[in-house]
Parts: structure tokens; C-alpha cells; sequence
């Protein structure tokens, strides 16, 4: 069997749209978006207006909200040319999605069937872990070639160790030195590529 190198990829907002429908929701709870917030941070209680009855966001209550929204089958949009260019990488290199997600046992298998259906036969797997959960040891025990993320704190720990990490630029990763980024996948695809052709396996 050829050996394919390994890239791994996370899920919210490297294949899935996730933070404007998690905000709508909010919003149907009364929370709104600051119109002064430039989202730039990573925590999301600084996006977030006063609530007229609970006051200041604190962090619990953003897990509570986003435990919520991800205990509800949510048919979440992928990333433009994110489908195209998987099924492309796919023949190049094996995939496996890696997310923080949390969920019930239904909401998980909800979503792996969901991401099977958006990028059939792409991935070797689908690792779903908890919410908030560093991948630190996931990324230690699969040694993937390639890593795609959103997050500067997971970019983090793949540069700790010495995994090539391209990050999906957001207005909350600014200022990586670590990692490379990318405005969407018809350039992260391009990068992956080049990258794949210099790993000998």
C-alpha cells in the first residue's frame, strides 16, 4: 500500500463556516455584536454588547452558549473551494478532520456523517474531541505533514512540534510568526501542494 503522507485539518471555520452562524444564534438569545468590536480576539465575550438583562458576557457563559449550539444537528456551510480542493489533495495525501467540539454522542455522529456527505470519501478520519480540548497530544500521536487550523494556540503547539502548520486567515490570528497563512483554500491547496512535493515518503 503506498504510504501518503498526512494532513490534518480542523473543522470550525477551516472547513465549515461556524462563527455568523454561532452569532445568529446569539443574537436570537439577545445577545448582539458590539458594532465597536473588530472580532480580533480569540474570546468571544469581547465581541459581545451588554445583555439588557445579563450583563457583561463572562467566559462560562460563552461555553454554555456554544455547548448549546453544538448540541443542536447544525447543517453548518463549508469554506469556499474548500469541497474542490479536498477531493483534489485527497489522491495526494491522507486527511484526517480534527475538531474541539464537544457535543452529545448524537450531535457527534451527526457531524461526522454531515462532513462525509460535504467531502465524500476525503477522510481517513474524523477525530472529535472536547470542547476547548488542546490537540497538543492528538497532533504528538499522528505526526501529520501538514496541519490547517484557525487557532493561534493550536498553530502553537504544532510548531512545538515541528509540524507545518497553515492557518485560515481570521481578524483573531493575526500576528503568527509561526505559521502560514492563507486567505482560502484555492491558496491553501496551492500551498499544501507545494509543500507535499518536497516530502519524501
Amino acid at each position: 500500500m503506498e504510504n501518503k503522507p498526512l494532513i490534518v485539518v480542523d473543522v470550525d471555520e477551516v472547513l465549515l463556516h461556524y462563527i455568523q452562524p454561532f452569532l445568529s444564534y446569539c443574537k436570537s438569545l439577545g445577545w448582539e455584536v458590539c458594532p465597536n468590536s473588530e472580532q480580533d480576539s480569540y474570546d468571544m465575550t469581547s465581541w459581545f454588547s451588554e445583555h439588557d438583562i445579563w450583563g457583561v458576557m463572562t467566559r462560562d457563559e460563552l461555553v454554555c452558549l456554544i455547548n448549546e449550539f453544538n448540541d443542536y444537528p447544525r447543517a453548518l456551510p463549508p469554506l469556499e473551494w474548500s469541497q474542490d480542493m479536498l477531493h483534489d489533495i485527497k489522491y495526494s495525501a491522507d486527511i484526517i478532520a480534527l475538531s474541539s467540539f464537544g457535543g452529545t454522542e448524537q450531535t457527534k455522529q451527526f457531524r461526522k456523517d454531515y462532513l462525509n456527505v460535504l467531502y465524500p470519501d476525503v477522510f481517513k478520519d474524523i477525530i472529535l474531541i472536547g470542547l476547548g480540548e488542546c490537540k497538543k497530544k492528538y497532533l504528538e500521536e499522528l505526526k501529520p505533514d501538514i496541519y490547517v487550523e484557525d487557532s493561534l494556540q493550536h498553530a502553537t503547539s504544532a510548531k512545538e512540534l515541528g509540524i507545518k502548520c497553515i492557518l485560515i486567515e481570521t481578524p483573531y490570528n493575526k500576528g503568527c510568526d509561526t505559521s502560514h497563512y492563507t486567505k482560502d483554500w484555492l491558496d491553501a491547496a496551492c500551498k499544501i501542494m507545494n509543500t507535499l512535493e518536497m516530502i519524501d515518503v
